[in-house]
């Protein structure tokens, strides 16, 4: 582990938003010096917090379409504009994780860079979850697998 790990309790150093243990298994699988982690924690943050935000907006989509079934007659304008929120958070967060990867790539040193494919990537790394059927959740459809 690289020194000064004991700021993973809080202070900056990723305790917000249960960004701990990826924090954590990337800095010491990348051995990281403080100032990359936390640039890490940072980026870490962003991303965790869009995708919290994209799960409110997901539960204002299933109310959104389960409001469209309810009426007399299916409301495909209130179903459609729920799709399209569903799609935008989607691509929210797609873009979050595209910055947070082009940042990390930026801070990262070219030994470390190399390593990077290499280490597994736990479940918890916020919007790059490695099992794909889990992945369905962010698609801009109707479907959710938990």
């Amino acid at each position: 582990m690289p020194q000064g790990h004991e700021g993973f309790g809080g202070g900056g150093g990723g305790g917000g938003f249960g960004v701990r243990r990826p924090l954590r298994f990337l800095a010491y699988k990348l051995e990281l010096d403080e100032q990359q982690i936390a640039e890490l924690a940072r980026l870490l943050d962003e991303v965790k917090t869009e995708r919290a935000q994209a799960e409110v907006d997901d539960r204002r989509t299933l109310s959104e379409f389960a409001d469209a079934l309810a009426g007399e007659a299916f409301d495909g304008t209130k179903a459609s504009a729920a799709g399209e929120r569903r799609v935008a958070s989607a691509a929210r967060v797609r873009d979050a994780v595209v910055r947070c990867l082009t940042q990390l790539h930026a801070i990262l040193k070219p030994e470390q860079r190399a390593r990077a494919p290499r280490c597994p990537a736990p479940a918890s790394l916020p919007g790059m979850t490695p099992n794909p059927r889990r992945m369905i959740r962010i698609i801009p459809q109707g479907f959710r697998v938990r």
